[in-house]
């Protein structure tokens, strides 16, 4: 992110800095994030620069999608939009199966974005990972507004079947294939019976298609459910994981970079004590020199 700009007049416009924080390399977060707080305290906006400070550096998924949303906002907004269609066909205003192929469609927009957005700043994350993300925000409409912001810090530990149900709004209605009956088979000996004689016949038992297509829809909810949630452990632990790896290599990056600091400067020392040992050679050979020739003159003398 670029270096922010003097606010004395308020022209900087704070929330889009605050997303090119997120959403830029996360290896300059805190350098940035100290910056943008120092100009808002210089320009006396000092309620916002404590606000800055506080912010949270995003974990490595979290700061994925903010790269993604900030690099394609249509990807997040499509996202957005697909949700509010798919709560709307799921209380009575529109095809439920046409609006979910819309989410998914969506949601691999938006993994698209993200990954490529972290390869543009040199970091590899798993398009699995990333589409259990992008599941668990569609479950979760905070984090998604947080998302649209640009400033998630974080992937929701839980999450549905990547549908959100408006208040209120009924379950999702059964499809056709659904409600079919399960069987053409001929109707029950009772039903096919002569009626008795001494009586009325008995009222014919109908069956309900939607008991059963209600039945199998709700365990296929929660087997969705459990999936979901399996996924979304799996993003937060490979998450969590890439985190560690992150430090390491920051480790691993500092250490090398103490280790060729003190190779220069063991290289310098060894180059100064060089230039002393041939400055001290050239004395000796002076003095060797002036040996000689007081010897000489002494035995001159001496002859």
């Amino acid at each position: 992110m670029a270096a922010p700009q003097a606010p004395g007049d308020g022209a900087l416009d704070l929330d889009a800095a605050v997303a090119e924080l997120y959403g830029g390399p996360p290896a300059a977060f805190v350098a940035e994030r100290a910056a943008l707080a120092r100009a808002l305290r210089a320009a006396g906006r000092r309620d916002e620069a404590a606000t800055v400070k506080a912010l949270r550096k995003p974990k490595t998924v979290a700061w994925a999608l903010d790269a993604g949303a900030l690099a394609s906002p249509g990807a997040v907004a499509g996202l957005a939009g697909a949700v509010d269609e798919v709560g709307e066909a799921q209380a009575g205003g529109g095809d439920v199966r046409a609006a979910i192929a819309r989410l998914r469609e969506a949601e691999t927009a938006l993994v698209d974005a993200a990954a490529g957005a972290a390869r543009a700043h040199d970091h590899a994350v798993e398009r699995p990972v990333l589409a259990a993300a992008v599941r668990a925000l569609v479950g979760d409409p905070d984090a998604l507004a947080l998302l649209r912001a640009v400033q998630l810090v974080d992937v929701p530990t839980s999450g549905g079947l990547g549908v959100v149900l408006p208040a209120g709004a009924p379950a999702p209605a059964a499809t056709k294939q659904a409600t079919k009956p399960a069987s053409t088979a001929a109707p029950p000996r009772a039903q096919t019976r002569r009626p008795r004689d001494d009586g009325p016949p008995a009222p014919e038992a109908r069956s309900t298609p939607s008991g059963p297509s209600r039945a199998t829809a709700r365990a296929a909810v929660a087997a969705a459910e459990r999936a979901a949630r399996a996924a979304t452990r799996a993003a937060g632990r490979a998450a969590g994981g890439a985190d560690a790896a992150e430090t390491q290599l920051r480790r691993a990056q500092d250490e090398a970079e103490a280790a060729r600091r003190r190779a220069d400067e063991a290289r310098e020392a060894a180059q100064r004590a060089r230039r002393v040992a041939v400055e001290l050679a050239a004395e000796q050979d002076e003095a060797d020199a002036a040996l000689a020739s007081a010897r000489d003159a002494l035995r001159a003398l001496d002859t």
